[in-house]
């Protein structure tokens, strides 16, 4: 089995661990799983800070890289938007071309790399002079763009999650924003004997279950069909 190298802020370490401690229980990894190891970095610096003698062995070794670092929060301010997820993406990009062995390139982006954009939307389109709601999707759009550079010398595939919600058959999720910060809500209501009924009931989200986005990437990380593809996963 082989090994993942985990890239962690060095104030994320301890956290970091223990939810990896907490994982391998929880899946009863034992020693015939797959190796963890945490590297420290950041990707705001050049080289993703990364120690120097770990950063030539990680340049011999490492086959896989999938990039999900960035800044969700909706309300980010626009200065730390750009220095983590465009800038950021930059250094990633940087880094990954300098590997030696290098299988697949997978980049975590969004759906709403459209902004404001409205009807059928390709897959394959991205530069539209879109207009963007939030630092969110602007920088991401902007991080996209510099991926999207990439393809014509790395073995490329970029993942465009809609909003991502719990497991499709179980409901389990470790994260409660987005829309859990609504049904949250609504279940601190179940006592009340009066329940709001909100708008007509017919809206429309981009709600993808984290298993789908999972299952369906490990499929376009090791498959061909996946180099050089923008894929969405929306309104399901």
């Amino acid at each position: 089995m082989g090994k993942i190298s985990l890239l962690v802020l060095p104030t994320m370490k301890t956290k970091a661990q223990e939810e990896l401690t907490q994982l391998k229980e929880e899946l009863n990894m034992g020693e015939s799983g797959p190796k963890f190891e945490l590297i420290l970095g950041d990707i705001t610096k050049p080289n993703l800070n990364i120690e120097t003698e770990t950063n030539k062995q990680l340049i011999d070794s490492v086959r896989y890289v999938f990039h999900l670092a960035a800044i969700y929060d909706l309300a980010v301010p626009k200065k730390l938007a750009y220095e983590v997820n465009v800038k950021g993406t930059a250094n990633v990009n940087q880094w990954v071309k300098s590997l030696k062995n290098l299988k697949r390139y997978v980049y975590f982006s969004t759906a709403y790399v459209a902004g404001k954009r409205q009807g059928p939307i390709l897959e394959t389109e991205l530069d539209k002079k879109q207009e963007f709601k939030n630092h969110y999707e602007h920088t991401k759009y902007e991080a996209e763009v510099l991926v999207e550079q990439l393809k014509e010398s790395v073995p490329l595939t970029i993942i465009r999650p809609g909003v991502v919600v719990g497991h499709s058959n179980s409901g389990e999720t470790t994260k409660f924003d987005g829309p859990y910060f609504l049904l949250n809500f609504f279940d601190r209501l179940r006592f009340s004997p009066i329940i709001p009924y909100l708008g007509k009931g017919e809206a429309e989200g981009n709600f993808v279950p984290i298993n789908y986005i999972i299952d369906a990437t490990i499929y376009l990380s090791h498959s061909d069909k996946g180099i050089g593809k923008n894929v969405s996963f929306n309104r399901f």
